[in-house]
């Protein structure tokens, strides 16, 4: 595998960073990973032990491992100063997906998500039907909403954690992530103030674009996967919900009713869908997915 540096400029002047790591064999298709909050690109790539991204290169896929703005090399972060909102990552999208379009002209685009990249590129892709990939798999994504959290007390647990977490944020002029033991990046204050918002209101930009209204007008095809052990940040429940008015969704639920026999016992929680090396066989289906789209 090779693996190159990538950079782009933002439309308001962000410095974007991103590897990308091209197969040994011709490259069937080019992939987007993008990360969860709080992390960086190194949830999907490590040069030095399995990971998704490598086991979506030995597969035969291109895959451009993204650095979200303000995360790993994507700087500043905000621990250093830096801040944006969630408009802004949602706005990214499009810087991705010119790129992908540039690297790699002719071949079919993926989308491969985790958490926070998954719910910013559907807003984005619901506004922008006509720039949608070639399929998408988005691993444990949702908007922590009511409207998708059923279940009383799981709300109340989150509802207190937004509100604590939000002061927090307000006192430091971020969230001090790194400090709170919840992921080695802090979180900006524009953005905190917006997801705290929006799970109070409704998934709505800051000038009223409803990101939700928007899901249905994507049509690519939309491997949505859930864990049972993941029981707090992105419940099976919540992320079906949520996902739900997307028209060509498949669904994954991992855990008991998990009907696969490659994936019986495999259960892990919101970040180990990304970093468990248990979770390896979740991986090489998502090749397996893609490839199947290919075919």
């Amino acid at each position: 595998m090779q693996v190159t540096q990538r950079e782009v400029t933002t439309p308001d002047g962000w410095k974007l960073r991103a590897l990308d790591i091209e197969p040994d064999t011709p490259a069937r298709a080019l992939v987007v990973a993008g990360h969860a909050m709080m992390v960086d690109g190194r949830t999907f790539w490590r040069p030095d032990r399995p990971s998704l991204a490598g086991t979506l290169a030995r597969a035969g896929l291109r895959v451009l491992v993204a650095d979200l703005r303000g995360h790993g090399k994507s700087g500043p972060r905000a621990e250093d100063g830096g801040n944006w909102s969630y408009d802004q990552l949602v706005a990214d999208t499009e810087v991705w997906r010119d790129l992908a379009d540039q690297l790699a002209p002719g071949l079919p685009i993926f989308w491969l998500s985790h958490s926070l990249f998954g719910h910013t590129s559907l807003a984005w892709f619901g506004q922008h039907p006509e720039r949608q990939p070639d399929a998408f798999v988005a691993l444990a994504v949702n908007a922590w909403n009511r409207r998708f959290e059923r279940n009383p007390a799981i709300w109340l647990l989150k509802s207190c954690m937004m509100r604590a977490s939000r002061l927090a944020a307000e006192r430091n002029g971020r969230l001090p992530a790194r400090r709170m033991r919840m992921g080695n990046h802090d979180e900006a204050l524009d953005y905190w103030r917006d997801l705290t918002r929006m799970a109070a209101t409704a998934w709505q930009s800051r000038t009223g674009v409803d990101y939700l209204a928007g899901l249905p007008r994507i049509t690519t095809p939309i491997l949505c996967v859930f864990s049972d052990g993941d029981r707090v940040f992105t419940r099976p429940a919540e992320g079906v919900a949520f996902t739900d008015s997307l028209p060509n969704r498949q669904l994954l639920v991992l855990g008991k009713q998990c009907e696969i026999k490659a994936l019986a016992g495999i259960v892990p929680g919101h970040m180990g869908m990304a970093t468990d090396l248990t979770a390896e066989p979740l991986w090489q289906y998502v090749a397996a997915w893609f490839l199947h789209r290919l075919a």
